[in-house]
């Protein structure tokens, strides 16, 4: 996920944290593999592993973030550049929200 991450913006940084520092699985639900803090664009999101999509998926709904596959990101909800990074890059979606039309359904001449 890091190595795509990086393909799709250059400016990513992986936060190494200090010793007894960073994110823990601990703060997550069942099933977290791994939190990691990225730097992408100025601003940190964190991106947690997990070992299948439901429990990605439910800590989507828990937490009001953004999952793909058995990946949730986290600190990315209200954030406009985040939101559509992930969105863009990994097709991620916010299982709290409902997607709203691209376009607008044109009548056809002589419809009500």
């Amino acid at each position: 996920m890091i190595k795509m991450t990086m393909a799709a913006e250059p400016s990513v940084k992986l936060i190494i944290p200090g010793l007894g520092e960073g994110v823990k699985c601990s703060d997550y639900g069942p099933g977290c593999v791994g939190a990691h803090t990225i730097s992408l664009l100025r601003l940190q999101m964190i991106v947690v592993e997990y070992d299948n999509e439901e429990n990605a998926l439910k800590d989507a709904k828990r937490l009001n973030g953004y999952y793909t596959h058995n990946w949730f990101f986290d600190d990315v909800t209200g954030e406009p550049v985040l939101e559509k990074f992930v969105q863009q890059t990994y097709n991620a979606v916010n299982p709290n929200v409902t997607p709203t039309p691209t376009t607008t359904a044109v009548a056809s001449p002589g419809a009500p």
